[in-house]
């Protein structure tokens, strides 16, 4: 058993992080990876119990929480052709926490997508940020779904900036519709509130006009 002594969640990031290139293709893999997404997807200041247990200088056991995260997902998975019971599910989820759900397909396990939503202090004068990370996705997701996903979340949020990962997938971002801001690149390692931070000095940004 894997057990990490963390002393927040920057710290447990890194750490799971890290043990996620060791060369391992097991199941505690598969949980690690899920763990690392989880980690990303909980608020700094507020930890959600019901997904994962990360307290200040106390022990994490990474088995034990993918066992619990794997379930808790496998009930409440979301399906993209139930698109208005996914819009209010996820409308009342942003109003609750304003942080980060996601899409999980039962049937590959990598095949993960997460959801980022950033609540700018002004929102007034600057829309929300939705970042869309598609490192563990399949290769072959499909155009249909990439805009399926845009053109659900511009009813969602109408004035969003919609930011897509495009690291492990060369070749697409010609193909994106004309309307969407698209990040280049959104470094794996940095935390969310430092992209939203640094927008302009760190990622190269390609407008479609």
């Amino acid at each position: 058993m894997l057990l990490l002594k963390c002393s927040d969640l920057t710290d447990a990031y890194f750490k799971i992080y890290s043990q996620l290139y060791r060369g391992r293709s097991t199941v505690r893999e598969r949980g690690l990876r899920y763990l690392m997404n989880v980690v990303l997807s909980v608020d700094k200041l507020e930890l959600s119990r019901d997904l994962i247990e990360i307290y200040d200088k106390k022990i994490l056991s990474l088995e034990r929480a993918y066992e619990r995260i794997r379930k808790l997902y496998m009930s409440r998975l979301f399906m993209y052709n139930r698109t208005e019971y996914l819009f209010e599910r996820l409308k009342s989820k942003i109003d609750r926490t304003k942080n980060i759900f996601y899409f999980i397909d039962p049937e590959k396990d990598y095949n993960i997508l997460s959801f980022s939503l950033f609540s700018p202090k002004d929102q007034e004068h600057k829309p929300c940020i939705l970042a869309v990370n598609f490192m563990w996705t399949d290769k072959s997701l499909s155009m249909l779904s990439i805009h399926r996903i845009a053109n659900f979340y511009k009813r969602l949020i109408p004035d969003f900036l919609f930011l897509i990962d495009l690291t492990d997938m060369i070749g697409i971002r010609e193909k994106l519709s004309r309307n969407l801001l698209v990040f280049q690149t959104i470094y794996q390692k940095s935390r969310f509130q430092e992209i939203e931070e640094n927008l302009s000095k760190r990622i190269n940004i390609t407008v479609y006009t």
